[in-house]
């Protein structure tokens, strides 16, 4: 008795099927005996499979489909573990040996099953997990299996039918075991199995503008009838992976070759605004995933793609406002949308009232209609907050928007990590200049020459590096960092890779946010404390409620500061090493002189000093109009330190726009305003902290790094601070019907893309 039977079905595989069986008996396991069931092919099988009928059982039966083949096989077969192959697929020589020890390794797994390649896709053996298999069709049918585990195939079920048989061995307690090694290979071919598409063709967004792949929607129908056969929930649903952030990174290409060719950009804009359209027609979150893709690449003006006519150029970021909000607004009227909660409707229409009152004020007081615009206009993105509120309808659509911002993050801090090591090498001087002119003028960036020989790169929009950083560090369940087996080194980037870019941004404001996150942070985590030692007095004195409370705290607050502490020193590390690479020499003096001769430490730290010159003139043009306020356009002149204003003034200078961003809402629009943002931010608070215990315990701590920085740094007057906003509001809130989502877990994901049409190659892909 043979100790493996392997099973060829085969159907019009003349070609391929001489190959398939020399890598078979080409095997180290040689105890295993080959049965091929050509299932009614018309093609040359059978002349070439003679040369091996001396060492195989082959039979020719009518055409009945593969799994009818596969049962055939297994009715005549004799081994005490049987394996299915393909007559297209080429094994490597130690495959059988491999997933024999891995079943002899462990006794009560029913089958083995390893990675493959298909065609330009890497396919892993991912290890065996049931709520995975319920979710995912990623073990394929050539898995070495025990005689008395096997099933049989459903005959009746046209494709992936390996899925259901390994889930109806699942429903039998009949659990299986990875090997993760890739150990044979299949190409795509016209007569055999379907054709390798990327993963992220099968996204539910190609489906929401319209564009249906066969191959696609033949996977769908097929994943329907094995969810309704073993009542599968296969919502569709996001997870980290992907690689979004590669689309991040082809913008900012498109935005540099367009610096010199607008059409350039105007082609990519008119395309982007067409695919957001189209997608937010049938689902509005893709339209707010749109604005937040753009908040992160558009930076401070939006400026990054721009739509350019007779010599005008209207940013990407207001004709995608715009546009999402025509729909929004369509929807609504329709009916076809939920209004957002009652106190944020009336917070944010609060907060428009009384910019518009700031507008009328500003004029008022003698200041332009340019000037009052230009000084207002920022507020106009607060309906982001309805936007983004209206388009989330559930879980899928939260993950959907986490998703954006860690890849949109790791994008940013490529960027970031980029441009330090660009600015601080010897490369082209032209190369250099053109680098700065782009990102300058664009508003994506600033660069700065300091007096230590370092560089600093800021761009605005690196604060969602810094809520991408507090989700990953702050967030309930994240492993820790050295702890392999809860989470793959490849996640370390989410961590790392966004402290990096707050490092090189040198940004004191960050930093301070950061640390208003952590303290948030600390406070959250002893409120259980103090409520066993405060709120049930008596009852903690006899019972010590409180001490396993304080412990849990002590080390949930311990294992985040290592985190922290591991992200930072990874952070810092890759300053260094983008500072110091050997390859081309680091510059050991300032370069790109017309660009950077006004930058420097000196004047960094003069402007500091300007900042707290600048806030007693600020009280006191607070003191002239406490109430209403001065309006927009309202300006003030003090005393600056910095060298350049110095040299041309003597230092006198008058501005409207003022870093101080609390006084700034008080100078334009009076304590009536701060209290209507003030009613605004409440309200979102209030979402912040009745959503799910781990989702708190990042969503607060988010938050009041946002209104601490917001002090010093105007972010709340801003499309990207508002942004901000609208997203933490969004990830928060409760859905109708629905207790608060809980996600902190790992996401439930729908089928993987992977082969529409073919059974078993439905797994993950490393592409």
């Amino acid at each position: 008795m043979p100790e493996i039977s392997v099973i060829i079905p085969t159907y019009q595989h003349g070609d391929t099927i001489a190959a398939c069986l020399d890598s078979i008996f080409a095997q180290t396991f040689k105890d295993l005996e080959v049965i091929v069931i050509d299932d009614g092919s018309t093609d040359d099988t059978a002349e070439a499979v003679k040369p091996y009928l001396d060492k195989i059982l082959y039979r020719k039966t009518a055409n009945a489909g593969a799994p009818k083949a596969r049962n055939t096989g297994f009715s005549l077969s004799k081994g005490r573990f049987v394996i299915f192959g393909d007559a297209d697929l080429i094994l490597k020589p130690e495959m059988l040996q491999a997933l024999y020890d891995a079943l002899k390794a462990n006794p009560k797994a029913a089958y083995a099953y390893c990675g493959f390649r298909f065609g330009l896709g890497r396919f892993r053996g991912l290890p065996w997990n049931e709520a995975r298999l319920r979710q995912l069709n990623y073990i394929h049918t050539s898995a070495l299996i025990r005689r008395e585990s096997f099933l049989g195939f459903d005959e009746s079920i046209k494709k992936f039918q390996d899925w259901d048989l390994w889930l109806s061995m699942l429903e039998k307690g009949l659990p299986g075991v990875a090997v993760n090694k890739i150990l044979f290979s299949a190409k795509p071919r016209k007569a055999g199995m379907s054709w390798w598409l990327p993963k992220t063709l099968y996204s539910p967004f190609f489906k929401a503008i319209g564009i249906r792949f066969k191959s696609v929607t033949r996977y769908d129908e097929a994943a329907k009838i094995i969810a309704k056969k073993h009542g599968l929930d296969l919502t569709p649903a996001v997870n980290d992976g992907g690689k979004l952030w590669i689309v991040f990174l082809a913008v900012f290409a498109l935005s540099a070759a367009a610096f010199g060719h607008p059409w350039l950009g105007t082609i990519a804009a008119l395309v982007f605004l067409a695919l957001t359209l189209a997608a937010s027609l049938n689902d509005l979150v893709y339209g707010v995933g749109a604005i937040l893709a753009e908040l992160i690449f558009g930076s401070l003006a939006g400026r990054t793609l721009a739509l350019s006519f007779a010599g005008h150029a209207l940013p990407l970021r207001l004709a995608l406002f715009a546009v999402v909000g025509a729909v929004w607004a369509v929807r609504v009227w329709q009916k076809r949308l939920r209004l957002p909660p009652q106190n944020i409707l009336i917070g944010v229409a609060l907060m428009l009232g009384v910019v518009g009152w700031g507008m009328v004020n500003g004029l008022l007081h003698g200041a332009a209609l340019g000037k009052v615009f230009s000084d207002a206009n920022a507020y106009f993105a607060l309906p982001l907050i309805w936007f983004f509120v209206s388009a989330v309808k559930n879980r899928r659509d939260q993950l959907w928007l986490k998703k954006i911002l860690k890849q949109g993050a790791i994008a940013l801090s490529i960027v970031t990590i980029a441009a330090l090591y660009f600015f601080s090498h010897k490369f082209i001087n032209g190369a250099g200049v053109f680098a700065y002119k782009w990102l300058r003028d664009s508003r994506i960036a600033e660069i700065t020459a300091l007096d230590n020989g370092t560089y600093r790169v800021f761009i605005q929009s690196q604060i969602f590096c810094l809520l991408a950083f507090i989700m990953v560090a702050l967030r309930g369940q994240t492993p820790f960092l050295l702890d392999k087996r809860s989470v793959p080194v490849t996640r370390w980037a989410w961590g790392i890779l966004p402290v990096a870019a707050l490092v090189i941004s040198s940004s004191r404001s960050f930093a301070l946010g950061i640390g208003a996150a952590i303290i948030a942070l600390i406070i959250l985590l002893a409120l259980p404390v103090f409520s066993s030692l405060f709120v049930r007095k008596q009852e903690s004195r006899k019972t010590k409620t409180w001490i396993p409370a304080f412990a849990g705290m002590t080390k949930e607050t311990l294992t985040i500061i290592k985190k922290i502490a591991v992200f930072a020193i990874a952070g810092a590390i890759i300053f260094m090493i983008a500072l110091k690479l050997p390859f081309p020499a680091p510059r050991s003096q300032k370069s790109f002189q017309e660009m950077l001769i006004s930058k420097n430490v000196s004047q960094r730290d003069a402007a500091v000093a300007s900042r707290w010159s600048l806030i007693k003139v600020l009280n006191a043009k607070i003191m002239e109009a406490p109430l209403l306020g001065s309006g927009f356009g309202a300006t003030v002149t003090y005393m600056s330190s910095d060298p350049r204003i110095i040299s041309t003034t003597g230092g006198s200078y008058t501005t409207g726009a003022f870093e101080w961003n609390y006084h700034d809402i008080v100078v334009k629009m009076g304590l009536l305003g701060l209290l209507a943002y003030g009613y605004l931010l409440f309200a979102i608070f209030l979402a912040l902290w009745r959503s799910d215990e781990r989702e708190r315990n990042w969503l607060v701590p988010a938050f009041f790094a946002l209104i601490v920085l917001n002090a010093v740094s105007p972010f709340l007057n801003h499309p990207l601070g508002i942004g901000y906003l609208a997203l933490l509001f969004a990830l928060a809130e409760r859905q109708r019907g629905e207790p608060a989502p809980v996600l902190a877990a790992e996401p439930a994901r729908a089928p993987a893309p992977a082969l529409a049409g073919a059974p078993g190659l439905a797994m993950l892909s490393e592409e």
